[in-house]
């Protein structure tokens, strides 16, 4: 019995010897998020979370425009030294559309020409929404539009977020 109680000592003993080093140094070692090459570390904001949003809150930015009738309206122009990151677009019809083409077009330049971004029928009073994951790029200097093709009433909202313009070389292309 002796002898059983012995082993069993022992073997504990260099199970602690083993465990319990390796244990305390994983606690008390300071764990780092990086890239592969080691160059860009993960943040962590004041509260001592790891950031994991798209951007920091003071960079999200919504713009909102309305109108009736077939006008070319600038909703978004992106600032100098920045680039600005579409994730949703949502159009209002306020009042449908008695004449004209019966949709409302918004386009990813300043002159409501060519191919449109995201188009919503005017037929009837409604809201149209469309989230973009990972986001529509825009460029410095770039535009949104948009043009309501009847008589109808619609509001559009943009929501996005600023980046610097290094981020974003130039706007998304539209194929």
């Amino acid at each position: 019995m002796r002898g059983r109680s012995a082993w069993v000592l022992l073997v504990a003993v260099l199970i602690g010897w083993l465990v319990v080093p390796r244990a305390v140094t994983a606690a008390t070692t300071l764990i780092r998020i990086q890239d592969g090459a080691g160059s860009t570390k993960a943040n962590v904001t004041e509260g001592h979370q790891l950031q994991v949003t798209d951007s920091a809150p003071m960079t999200f930015r919504q713009y909102t425009g309305s109108d009736t009738g077939e006008h070319c309206n600038v909703l978004v122009t992106v600032p100098s030294s920045k680039g600005f990151i579409v994730r949703d677009i949502s159009i209002g019809i306020l009042t449908s559309a008695s004449d004209g083409f019966h949709v409302v077009e918004v386009y990813p330049n300043g002159n409501c020409n060519g191919d449109d971004l995201y188009a919503a029928p005017t037929s009837k009073v409604d809201v149209y929404n469309l989230e973009l994951t990972p986001g529509f790029a825009l460029g410095e200097g770039g535009k949104i539009s948009f043009d309501v093709r009847s008589s109808a009433a619609a509001a559009v909202f943009i929501w996005g977020y600023q980046v610097p313009s290094a981020d974003v070389p130039s706007t998304t292309s539209i194929n």
